[in-house]
């Protein structure tokens, strides 16, 4: 069993992680009323969903069609909740 502070060590390595990437990843506005910006970084297929209500989530592994797809999608509300929501490994920032 890891000890509290290994387990301390591997929770500040995710969040200076997800903090990184944070920094570097750029989002675009859409018109969505769940969705206020989605970003996307190609090197670690990671996407970034800034809600309206002020959450950003960070999706990770997801493919280069899969963002498209978001992104040309009538409803990117509908799209995200059907197709990224519970598909694919997050973590909030």
């Amino acid at each position: 069993m890891a000890s509290p502070d290994a387990k301390q060590s591997s929770c500040d390595h995710r969040r200076s992680h997800q903090a990184r990437w944070r920094r570097e990843m750029n989002r675009d506005p859409v018109q969505s009323s769940n969705i206020s910006s989605v970003g996307y970084d190609d090197a670690s297929q990671t996407l970034e969903i800034e809600f309206n209500k002020g959450g950003i989530y960070q999706y990770f592994d997801v493919p280069i069609a899969e963002y498209n797809e978001l992104m040309r999608a009538e409803s990117v509300g509908t799209y995200f909740s059907a197709n990224i929501r519970t598909s694919y490994r997050y973590a909030r920032l």
